[in-house]
């Protein structure tokens, strides 16, 4: 309103309609929260006539304007503009009804006006932002949670937020070694770390606090502003109203709660495993600027940088990979495989000695007069988990206590690693070109497509992005790939130190981390009861000769058989040498124990 004169109107204000952070493109004045309540209520006789600062506050497109107009010749009111075309105020008097005709060719003027600007506006904005994405550089908006906006020459780029990057490292490092993103999301709520939603409200001002020190006095639905509460001031004073935001958020106070002056009123926004899996699969962790889900190319055909990238492609198609594996039971929202912060100690360790499979834990309450709970481990395949399989083709595994299964695991454990001391895989990076080179293959092909049929002009445009994508092939193809390794750095803690201070989940962790395999079965000793098949019983132990992965090689390093449960576990080469030996072979379709 600088330097707008205001419109010769005396009257009084009897309301304010403040529709913050609203675009008049968008949203049509009867759909706006604010100014909408005063359009489409009762209250529409309290008042002759409605003042905007601008037009183009008011509306943006013909058939809003046309909409309000008719409005207003409906229900006999003023429109005032303090800046309308040119800067000066302008005013419609639409209280003469459809006999004035005037006004009605003003408001088609401007509204034709107005719609032009509009899209001319829009279009300008794409076109920045289409260049912004082309440079890579940051054209404002919202940002990826690790990174943070910093002046960079004329304009602004993507840098590391030194708060928030710590925080992605960790879920990068529990995602890569299997951690489920439900559990991932629990252990950030758990240590109290804010969710990306929750810093960015923090950031820009914009969480729920209170304006002044006083009560509660009422929440709910309030009029003119939505959801929201109001506090009645402990001195005198009439009470103030506060919008929820964001309108899913919940309430951290109830009516009757003395709040102070800045208190935060509502509760975090919490991690849940939608936010983790959205990180874990954008590009922008590879540094890149994407579009639809799709990188952006440059002038080489290669992918524009964005940022500078957080892991190797080895390690993001890594972790693409288990993040396709674990399907939707990664999110923590339901089947056999829910990976959860209390999962089993066996999830992803343990599997079936007689096909292979991985062993799911699962129990069942009883709520007899003694409550207690059955906990058993058995096969994925025995349970009819695997869609692959017909009910014919299922494994025969029985289910075993899981507390018999644990406990045979960590007798052998500790007594051939309990006192060797724990070593930190370490990796040291592989000096690959594969995925860089298949990238820019694929962005070949892609190119080279979309020039098939297409006129000489558009041709042209991509010529210059296929020739420095062939170049870009040919010196990738030629140049060598070295192999990766893996280094240790010591704790200077044994495995029995750190398992006795270690709870379940930790205990996990420490297996994972050391590449333990434990496979298990139920083994039926003795003459067999009525109902049970002679095949589950006797003195000979039937064991799988399914592909075992090649660290372990074909040795476990002891095998046990107690009350019926048979117990094997298989170390990585590396540690099984350091434990002092190759361990038992098992090689054969049946050992016999007795």
């Amino acid at each position: 309103m600088t330097g707008a004169a205001l419109p010769d109107i005396r009257g009084e204000v009897i309301g304010w309609a403040k529709d913050l952070d609203v675009s008049a493109i968008k949203l049509s004045p009867f759909e706006r929260p604010a100014l909408g309540a005063w359009l489409r209520s009762d209250r529409v006789n309290e008042f002759d006539g409605i003042m905007w600062s601008r037009l183009d506050r008011a509306v943006r497109s013909m058939a809003d304007l046309h909409t309000l107009a008719q409005w207003a010749t409906t229900h006999r009111k003023l429109l005032v503009f303090v800046s309308g075309p040119g800067g000066g105020a302008m005013k419609l008097d639409m209280r003469a009804g459809p006999l004035d005709p005037i006004p009605h060719l003003i408001v088609t003027i401007l509204a034709f006006a107005a719609q032009m600007e509009a899209q001319a506006i829009t279009e300008r904005i794409k076109e920045t932002k289409a260049y912004m994405r082309q440079s890579g550089r940051w054209g404002g908006g919202m940002y990826p949670y690790h990174l943070i906006p910093v002046r960079h020459g004329v304009g602004w780029k993507l840098a590391d937020n030194p708060e928030t990057m710590p925080i992605l490292e960790e879920i990068l490092k529990r995602a890569l070694r299997g951690d489920s993103k439900a559990s991932i999301a629990d252990y950030l709520n758990q240590q109290g770390y804010p969710s990306p939603r929750d810093y960015r409200h923090e950031n820009l001002g914009r969480t729920c606090t209170a304006p002044i020190m006083g009560r509660v006095e009422e929440i709910g639905e309030l009029e003119g502003i939505g959801k929201g509460l109001t506090i009645r001031p402990e001195a005198e004073g009439d009470p103030v109203r506060v919008r929820l935001f964001p309108v899913h958020a919940q309430w951290a106070v109830e009516v009757g709660d003395h709040v102070t002056e800045g208190q935060r009123l509502t509760l975090p926004i919490l991690w849940n495993g939608k936010t983790i899996r959205d990180m874990l699969s954008d590009r922008v962790l590879l540094g890149e600027t994407t579009l639809a889900g799709k990188p952006v190319l440059g002038p080489d055909g290669m992918p524009v940088k964005r940022a500078d990238p957080v892991m190797s492609r080895e390690d993001w198609a890594r972790l693409q990979a288990v993040i396709k594996e674990a399907g939707g039971s990664h999110e923590g929202n339901g089947g056999a495989s829910n990976r959860t912060t209390g999962a089993s100690l066996m999830l992803d360790i343990g599997f079936c000695a007689l096909c292979g499979e991985k062993l799911n834990f699962r129990a069942q309450a009883k709520t007899y007069a003694n409550p207690y709970t059955y906990a058993y481990y058995n096969c994925r395949s025995a349970w009819g988990q695997l869609k692959r399989q017909t009910k014919e083709e299922r494994c025969p595994a029985k289910a075993m206590v899981s507390d018999a299964v644990e406990a045979l695991a960590e007798k052998i454990l500790m007594h051939h690693i309990g006192d060797e001391q724990v070593l930190i895989e370490v990796p040291v990076a592989r000096e690959s070109h594969k995925e860089e080179l298949e990238a820019a293959t694929a962005a070949l092909i892609d190119l080279t497509e979309r020039t098939i049929g297409k006129p000489e002009a558009v041709q042209a445009i991509y010529r210059g992005q296929i020739s420095a994508l062939e170049v870009k092939v040919a010196e990738l193809a030629a140049m060598p790939d070295l192999e990766e390794r893996v280094d240790f750095r010591e704790t200077g803690k044994t495995y029995r130190q750190l398992w006795e201070v270690s709870d379940r989940q930790d205990r996990r962790r420490l297996l994972m981390e050391s590449g333990v395999r434990v496979e298990a079965r139920r083994v039926m000793v003795g003459s067999p009861r009525p109902g049970q098949r002679r095949t589950d019983t006797g003195a000979g132990v039937s064991l799988g000769l399914f592909q075992r992965p090649e660290r372990y090689g074909d040795a476990a390093v002891e095998l046990i058989l107690e009350d019926g449960v048979q117990v094997a576990v298989y170390l990585p080469t590396d540690l099984r040498k350091r434990a002092g030996g190759r361990g038992i072979p098992l090689r054969y379709d049946v050992l016999t124990l007795f």
